[in-house]
């Protein structure tokens, strides 16, 4: 299992019962610690002996969140977490498609021990790489003092998306390799990993290195440079109060924190408030300008593009919100449900509260969708075709007992269905959302159609540009429409026992989504707004 890249020698193995083979860990770049911390990344130093890439990377340093997606004041990882994972189908076929994926979390958390893709890798045939990046403090951070004599580059702030260009470069250089085809890279994520490829479209330092994207459940967030110093300067601030000192030199930024203490001054600490970090910085080099604006004027890699969002995206964020007003109901006791430990009549204990609760989950999930997927679609298909999707397996119909109401086709719970990971137990147990999903054997037959569906729409869009394979049998898959009742998106869902995939041709802007609110009554209006501006405020704008 020895492989040559550019900087040395990786030793893998090989998954017997997935049939895959594996490398983990693999050095992108060079460590950014030291004077290297908010610095571009550059090439690792090259080895002599063979490394030995068989476990996952550490994850870069972030907040430790439990199951259920609670926040803890806990830092784990470390700032030298530059590596990717590389899987592939055990075969001797070579020129294979290449899978670049982009993790979730926010911009703030996650890793690339999170995502299993052995079963990805052989049921599309692809060579997969996941990649890490630096996130929250030390993946999107601006300064004056940064900016001092420092590249355009260096100076953009967003490290983290410079992280993954890096990583697209080595794929260019190293995956040949693996039997990855360089010719053939699709970027791929999920939440902050679809904000993350929307970047990659727009920005000029990423030309040339990808060819197709996938972006589910998440459209791009960004602050303006003087949002950004602001957000970056109230960091320090905290971080500094945290340590009982006054902050120091600008110049000795990058060696009088540590890594704990500066992501604990970006969660807050206690009694503070979380510094939201994690947008791309509109900074002119990195991100070249408005981003709605260049995605509007065609300015943009033009690549074959598929999209979507889930149709109760909402189902994830509502259980993380505490009470927003005097007798609202907590509904973060609702991930107690979700493990047998509370029942629903005691979280929400009348109908009104269920009412409320599914209502504020309808409009924020139209929100969602709107602000991540219909005004997105409708500025690409001005210029190209793109691909849409609504992931709907979640419903009463497909899950058990409480979890479709409390739930839905919440947010990420698509990522096994894509992955193909549906029918395979042993990496369902070790994934967070699996609990949210609630597969049982009753719905293994119609999840595992559905996968199968899905995987192989994904992968022909991988191979070709199209998910439209000549001879697959599944439905026609049209691209969105901007004429009024033409096609729009695919609906993704399955019951009990089989797939339910069809051709949808609604769709949603702003406008209608506040006129539709605007004719609830009063009260029941009050809770969606408490709810959908504590979820998404970024997006939801009048």
């Amino acid at each position: 299992m020895l492989r040559q890249t550019r900087f040395g020698c990786v030793a893998g193995y090989v998954d017997h019962i997935r049939k895959v083979m594996v490398w983990k860990g693999i050095p992108y770049a060079a460590p950014p610690i030291g004077s290297r911390r908010w610095k571009a990344p550059i090439d690792p130093e090259p080895w002599s002996q063979v490394r030995v890439t068989k476990t996952d990377p550490t994850p870069c340093a972030q907040l430790v969140y439990e199951p259920t997606w609670i926040r803890q004041p806990i830092v784990h990882g470390s700032e030298d977490c530059l590596y990717l994972n590389v899987f592939r189908p055990d075969t001797d076929e070579v020129n294979l498609p290449v899978y670049f994926w982009i993790h979730g979390g926010g911009n703030n958390s996650g890793c690339a021990a999170e995502y299993a893709m052995e079963n990805f890798a052989r049921k599309s045939n692809t060579v997969v790489v996941v990649v890490q990046y630096r996130l929250n403090v030390f993946g999107f951070f601006t300064h004056p003092a940064l900016r001092a004599e420092a590249s355009p580059e260096e100076a953009s702030g967003n490290f983290g998306a410079l992280d993954q260009i890096k990583a697209l470069q080595w794929v260019q250089d190293n995956i040949n390799g693996f039997g990855g085809n360089p010719a053939n890279v699709t970027v791929a994520g999920e939440s902050a990993g679809a904000h993350n490829v929307s970047a990659l479209l727009i920005s000029p330092l990423s030309r040339g290195l990808f060819h197709r994207a996938i972006m589910q459940s998440g459209f791009m967030r960004w602050d303006s440079r003087e949002q950004a110093d602001a957000i970056s300067a109230r960091t320090l601030e905290v971080a500094y109060r945290l340590k009982g000192r006054s902050p120091a030199p600008a110049a000795e930024l990058w060696s009088k924190l540590n890594t704990e203490e500066l992501v604990q001054g970006h969660a807050g600490g206690p009694g503070e408030t979380a510094v939201p970090l994690g947008n791309q910085i509109e900074d002119g080099c990195v991100i070249p300008g408005h981003p709605l604006s260049l995605f509007e004027e065609g300015r943009y890699a033009r690549v074959p593009i598929l999209m979507g969002t889930n149709a109760r995206e909402t189902g994830l964020t509502s259980v993380l919100l505490p009470p927003l007003y005097p007798g609202m109901p907590d509904y973060r006791d609702l991930n107690q449900v979700s493990y047998g430990r509370r029942s629903l009549d005691s979280v929400l204990p009348s109908p009104r509260d269920r009412h409320l609760y599914d209502k504020a989950n309808f409009y924020g999930s139209l929100f969602w969708r709107t602000a991540h997927t219909d005004e997105f679609s409708r500025r690409i298909a001005q210029h190209q075709d793109i691909y849409t999707y609504s992931f709907e397996w979640g419903d009463d119909a497909s899950r058990p007992g409480d979890l479709g109401f409390i739930y839905g086709a919440a947010h990420g719970t698509e990522i096994p269905f894509f992955h193909g990971n549906v029918d395979d137990e042993s990496v369902q147990t070790s994934m967070p959302w699996a609990v949210l999903n609630g597969m049982t054997t009753a719905n293994r037959p119609g999840r595992i159609e559905l996968s199968r569906a899905i995987v192989e729409y994904v992968a022909e869009f991988v191979r070709s540009g199209t998910p439209n394979a000549r001879s697959s049998g599944l439905p026609q898959w049209h691209p969105w429409s901007n004429a009024p009742g033409g096609p729009k998106c695919l609906a993704l869902g399955a019951d009990q026992t089989h797939a339910r995939v069809h051709m949808a041709n609604d769709e949603s802007s702003m406008e209608r989504v506040w006129a539709a609110l605007d004719a609830e009554p009063a009260d029941d209006r009050e809770h969606i707004l408490a709810v959908v501006y504590a979820i998404q405020g970024f997006y939801v704008k009048r």
